[in-house]
């Protein structure tokens, strides 16, 4: 994550910074993708670079966790009572239109092909997401449903209506409910 350092710059400075990335991390892989172009585009000096991150996996990790927190905002303010499944499945549908909307998929897409299991590869496993309270078994299974829809859907754009029914059928499962369709 960024140093202390990147977080007491100010905003503008900061958006610089995140806009660069963003570019950077949505035209490369994290196996591609090149200080030196962030740098000139940030306009910022390389040894700067280094002082706001440790390395390339620390900026692609803070953006991707940056952008997911700003995706994922409206969808969840109302997050004190249980889901329905009908309610899980609008935030989903939501969340697809918002990447699309917000330019996201390619970052999704290089995520999902290359960069999730580089981090892995680099980080020995470890979780470089900050692991968030106990999930009950269902909440569980519903999140990994959903992800992994959202990751079927923006690899492959054309089934993403098919890929929702299916995910309305099981969530409608997990809540008790029966094999209902859209």
């Amino acid at each position: 994550m960024p140093s202390p350092q990147f977080l007491r710059l100010p905003a503008v400075k900061q958006d610089k910074v995140l806009s660069a990335l963003f570019h950077e991390f949505t035209h490369y892989s994290l196996a591609n993708a090149q200080v030196a172009r962030i740098v000139k585009d940030a306009g910022i000096a390389r040894g700067a670079f280094y002082n706001y991150f440790a390395d390339l996996e620390d900026a692609y990790s803070y953006l991707f966790a940056h952008e997911m927190k700003e995706v994922h905002q409206p969808l969840w303010l109302n997050h004190k009572r249980q889901l329905s499944a009908d309610d899980y499945l609008q935030q989903t549908t939501l969340f697809l239109k918002s990447v699309n909307r917000q330019k996201l998929r390619q970052l999704l897409i290089f995520h999902y092909q290359t960069n999730a299991g580089l981090l892995r590869q680099i980080k020995g496993g470890q979780r470089w997401l900050p692991p968030e309270k106990e999930a009950t078994p269902r909440q569980w299974a519903t999140k990994t449903l959903i992800h992994q829809a959202i990751r079927e859907a923006i690899l492959n754009p054309r089934a993403e209506e098919q890929i929702l029914r299916k995910l309305k059928v099981v969530l409608n499962l997990l809540e008790g409910g029966s094999l209902k369709c859209f």
